[in-house]
Parts: C-alpha cells; sequence; structure tokens
C-alpha cells in the first residue's frame, strides 16, 4: 500500500532530528526534480541548512504561502537564490531564510549528481519549455 504523508506530518521529526545534529531521510513526493529524484521511489537524505549553498545544491525550502519545495539552485542572486525543478523550466527567487534543509545525498550517494548531468541540466530545461509551449499553441493535441 502506498501511502503519501503530509510533509507538515514530518517536520517535527526533522527539526527534532535536527536538533540533535542528525540528518533525515526520505522519500519526497511530486515530479519537479524527475529524473533525478522520482517522487516515491528515490530516498532523499537532508540535513539543517547552515547557509552558504552554492549553485547546483538541492535545497529545501519554504515559499511565502507555506508550502514545501526541493528544487535545486541554477542561480545566485546577490541576495537570494534562483531555484528550479530538474524537470521545470521556470526560476524562482528564494532568500536564505527560506531555506532550512539541505539534500546531502540521493538514494545514498552525493547529492550533485553526475557531471554530464548538470552541465546538459539548461538543455533538458530548455526542451521542456519548448514541448510546452508547442502543446500550448497546437490545441494541447500531440501529433
Amino acid at each position: 500500500m502506498d501511502k503519501k504523508i503530509k510533509f507538515e506530518t514530518v517536520r517535527p521529526l526533522i527539526d527534532e532530528a535536527f536538533e540533535k545534529g542528525e540528518s533525515f531521510s526520505f522519500e519526497p513526493n511530486g515530479v519537479s526534480m524527475l529524473p533525478f529524484i522520482k517522487g516515491g521511489k528515490t530516498t532523499v537524505t537532508i540535513e539543517k541548512y547552515k547557509g552558504g549553498a552554492q549553485k547546483y545544491d538541492i535545497v529545501f525550502y519554504t515559499r511565502e504561502d507555506g508550502k514545501y519545495v526541493m528544487h535545486r539552485i541554477v542561480k545566485i542572486y546577490p541576495d537570494a537564490f534562483g531555484v528550479c525543478g530538474d524537470n521545470q523550466w521556470w526560476v524562482e527567487k528564494v532568500n536564505d531564510e527560506q531555506i532550512f534543509a539541505i539534500v546531502t545525498k540521493v538514494d545514498g550517494k552525493k547529492s550533485m549528481g553526475s557531471f554530464l548531468y548538470l552541465r546538459t541540466l539548461w538543455l533538458r530545461r530548455f526542451i521542456i519549455h519548448v514541448k510546452k509551449y508547442i502543446m500550448k499553441h497546437s490545441g494541447g493535441k500531440r501529433k
């Protein structure tokens, strides 16, 4: 039985682990980080964010509406980070205070991903954008 649990239910357990200096592992939901992170199938390990995030780090943050999101840093601004899901094309700005955790492992391995994967991420995002544009302007029908 595949049962999804709301993140708000798990957040106190994460905070408790962070208070003890421990990491926390779980299987996130969603498709925004495909193909690197497969919702419900890939295990990620997070640690408390202490600042100093870098380009290509995967961070867990809270949006202004309270929604929890895990995306990759794709751009660094003077006062914020540009984050985007690997399976998305739009970049969202988040500040340091919104980030509460950083992904340190994906399926037990370092979270950065392969060098080739990260170097071609821009191309993947471009293709996704073009596909969405074509779908929108073709009436949503695939040929």
